[in-house]
């Protein structure tokens, strides 16, 4: 097990997520587009001073929060 930190909302429904297109803060469309970061501070540090490259408006920045998971990988046995 593994903790990860994520940008997301206070409900969590929108994540920080990079796809092919691009950063969207949005609902993921996939589980793997979220953006996880190995730190707080490299959470917080993309939401105080990188707000601007994401193309978000004010609402999407005022409700940005770090919050931390833990991530639990299984190994995946293929049939």
């Amino acid at each position: 097990m593994e903790n990860v930190f994520l940008i997301t909302n206070k409900e969590r429904t929108k994540f920080l997520c990079r796809n092919s297109i691009g950063r969207y803060f949005a609902v993921p469309k996939k589980q793997k587009d979220i953006i996880t970061y190995p730190n707080e501070g490299s959470a917080k540090m993309i939401i105080g001073h990188h707000r601007g490259d994401y193309n978000l408006d004010s609402n999407d920045k005022s409700e940005m929060i770090v919050v931390q998971y833990e991530l639990i990988l299984k190994e995946v046995v293929e049939k």
